[in-house]
């Protein structure tokens, strides 16, 4: 039944080698911001952060220690279920493989206001998520986005 030749097994291959390729590009960005906000204390940003980062829909805020946040998300790669269609059986093994997404927030005082430091890898609709959550709370003069 699966009786295959080389040309088969070459063509499992290559197919695979290409799909493990488009995973391993990813779709995610290196972040590493910071920026001082001034006029506000480190205890009211914190206040509001936690609620405004508690209600993200796309990353879930798995730590919270006073001014530092970390915030979560994995998921498996869209390429992989398209492996484990063309490539049955074979492919389901693409299935196993999750990418793991993870920001950290972090306040510290600073003269005159608070310093907020964003760091992590994330996709960039997370990154914008983030970036309107501290806009919302915060008078932040700018984040790039």
């Amino acid at each position: 039944m699966f009786a295959m030749g080389w040309f088969e097994i070459g063509v499992v291959v290559l197919v695979g080698a290409i799909v493990l390729l488009a995973l391993l590009g990813g779709g995610t960005y290196d972040i590493a911001d910071e920026t001082i906000v001034p006029g506000i204390s480190v205890e009211t940003a914190d206040q509001v952060l936690f609620r405004e980062l508690s209600d993200l829909r796309s990353l879930t805020l798995v730590e919270s220690h006073a001014g530092s946040y970390t915030l979560a998300r994995s998921s498996s790669y869209g390429a992989a279920y398209v492996a484990a269609v063309l490539l049955f059986p074979f492919g389901l093994v693409f299935l196993l493989l999750k990418q793991e997404h993870r920001v950290q927030v972090s306040l510290a005082g600073h003269s005159g206001g608070c310093r907020v430091r964003v760091v992590g890898r994330a996709r960039r609709r997370d990154v914008n998520a983030v970036a309107a959550a501290l806009e919302r709370v915060l008078p932040v003069p700018v984040i790039v986005r």
